[in-house]
This record gives structure tokens, C-alpha cells and sequence, in this order.
């Protein structure tokens, strides 16, 4: 039970970071 809530945190944790890095490198894709 404990593994699978680890897994479902990393799993969001992975999502944000992957959210953030959109959000970052998009922006600097439609200007170039």
C-alpha cells in the first residue's frame, strides 16, 4: 500500500517537473 502511494507521488512529482519544463522550453520553440 505505502509502495503505490510512493509510486503515485513520483508519478505527479514527474508530471509537474514535465508541466514546468513545457512551460519553459515552449515559449523560447515559437519565438525561434
Amino acid at each position: 500500500m505505502a509502495r503505490l502511494q510512493v509510486a503515485s507521488v513520483s508519478v505527479s512529482l514527474i508530471a509537474t517537473i514535465n508541466e514546468f519544463c513545457l512551460a519553459m522550453f515552449y515559449p523560447s520553440i515559437i519565438v525561434k
